[in-house]
């Protein structure tokens, strides 16, 4: 008779030998936040769009990564907001607007942005037309980006939109870092209002660090633009460029460039315009730090200038035919180490 033993081992020994699979589940939305990667798209910016249009939530999150994208993100306007972690690189490899806000109705745009936690960096090329465009809307924002490399654009790019904050961003890098003009929608003129940039480092840009201009509607000018507290340095033709301005200050900026630092109605009028108590670095290579054109009411106080500029002017005033330069203040208010305060046309005044 054969003996059969039987093996019996115990459940739990069993068990430490299976290999347990981990399995890490990502949601799509977590308290009506939207995680953009859980959703159909051929890239970044069509996931975007496609979380926004599920109807799911109103704020998209883009997680930590980098990421190429040619789909334009279309900002819905009212309501919504588009988050970025620190550290995320959007990568646009698109030839329009990389982000455009809002897409639709300038009414249904309010309380709407971009947050980019203080270092999402937004990247363009040289056939983009601009990293973040504003069109006609009202109180919208753009808050901690870094943006650059839209070589050929626009870094943010503003049309017609009306109460707008543009705070805490590194602009660098691009044709010109912001541009601010009017425009048309819907047969109604819009011009850019309220714009409000604070607190920026615009930068190295080829152009102009700041450009506001006329466009091509029947519109007023760029009304209550106020430029506070911004880092001017290294931006090619200049700084600050006010062609269209109505009730412009500009105020408790450090100027650092080459070019004009400060330009005021170069073809255009531009009207009540208060430059205060800034500073400048002014370049040997340049004329004048600030220069005033066409328009009236100039408030030219308490600004400081040092640099190797011994000769040329601080202020230098080139009035036009279209309007002409006239009704100024602050005359000796600046501190300044050009030879003149102020010139007319170059040629030093004491009576501007």
């Amino acid at each position: 008779m054969t003996n059969k033993t039987l093996l019996c081992l115990p459940l739990i020994s069993l068990l430490s030998h299976v290999a347990l699979a981990q399995t890490t589940v990502v949601a799509g939305v977590v308290n009506g936040v939207l995680n953009p990667t859980q959703f159909f798209g051929s890239d970044i910016g069509t996931q975007i769009n496609t979380a926004w249009a599920s109807g799911k939530g109103t704020t998209v999150k883009i997680p930590y990564g980098t990421y190429s994208f040619s789909t334009t993100i279309n900002h819905p306007g009212a309501g919504y907001e588009l988050e970025c972690d620190a550290g995320t690189v959007l990568q646009y490899t698109g030839s329009g607007d990389a982000i455009v806000l809002p897409n639709g109705n300038p009414a249904s745009a309010q309380a709407a942005g971009i947050d980019g936690s203080g270092g999402c960096q937004l990247e363009g090329n040289a056939s983009a037309k601009s990293g973040i465009h504003l069109t006609p809307s009202n109180h919208t924002f753009v808050r901690n980006m870094r943006i650059a490399g839209f070589s050929n654009g626009y870094g943010i790019y503003i049309t017609g939109a009306n109460s707008v904050d543009i705070s805490d961003n590194s602009i660098t890098g691009n044709q010109t870092g912001i541009y601010l003009t009017n425009s048309t929608y819907n047969g109604s003129g819009y011009a850019a209002n309220a714009i409000h940039v604070n607190h920026n480092e615009i930068a190295s840009n080829s152009t102009w660090g700041l450009d506001s201009e006329p466009g091509s509607c029947a519109c007023t000018e760029n009304l209550g633009v106020a430029i506070i507290e911004n880092v001017f340095e290294g931006d090619g033709v200049g700084d600050v460029n006010l062609n269209w301005n109505r009730g412009t200050n500009v105020e408790g900026n450090y100027f650092e460039s080459s070019g004009i630092e400060v330009q005021i109605g170069s073809t255009t009028n531009s009207w009540g315009t208060a430059v205060r108590s800034n500073y400048f670095t002014t370049s040997s290579s340049v004329t004048e730090a600030v220069s005033i054109g066409y328009g009236v009411q100039f408030d030219i106080t308490d600004n400081s200038e040092i640099g190797n500029t011994l000769t040329g002017c601080f202020i230098n005033i080139t009035a036009g035919t279209n309007g002409g330069s006239f009704t100024h203040r602050g005359i000796g208010t600046n501190y300044s180490t050009s030879t003149n305060e102020w010139c007319n046309h170059g040629v030093g005044t004491t009576s501007p």
